[in-house]
């Protein structure tokens, strides 16, 4: 998803979803080097709730510049809990794949008879499901 000052505003900073941002110029060789791994990761991440996005810095200086972006790719991950962090490997799928579930939000859940339809109808993205036998 290729975002705008505007929907930059409202998706990223205004939603509640985790945000991976490649800020980008067409004139990088770098940013074509990295686009092959980013459609990749994209794909890899479809139906997570992990959202990437790329930012064309050409188009969209000053959204560039009050990230504070200054250099071509960079890669920035809009998290709710611990601000926006900028990541620093290898531009390679399987090592940001690795960036990203480090900074993923875990959370546990109990269900039982009575909230499941709850959770599961309201909850996107991907699910770990332990069963446990109750030993009561």
């Amino acid at each position: 998803m290729t975002l705008d000052y505007r929907e930059f505003q409202q998706t990223v900073l205004q939603g509640h979803s985790l945000w991976f941002i490649n800020y980008y110029s067409p004139r990088c060789g770098h940013c074509h080097d990295l686009a092959p791994e980013w459609r990749a990761l994209a794909r890899h991440l479809e139906g997570t709730g992990v959202r990437l996005g790329a930012v064309n810095c050409q188009e969209e200086p000053s959204l560039c510049r009050s990230q504070g972006v200054t250099g071509y790719p960079s890669l920035l991950l809009y998290t709710q809990d611990q601000g926006t962090k900028k990541f620093q490997g290898r531009r390679e799928q399987e090592e940001l794949l690795d960036y990203l579930l480090q900074h993923m939000e875990d959370r546990a859940v109990t269900l039982w008879t009575g909230n499941f339809k709850q959770w599961s109808g309201r909850e996107s993205g991907a699910w770990l499901v332990l069963l446990c036998e109750d030993r009561q």
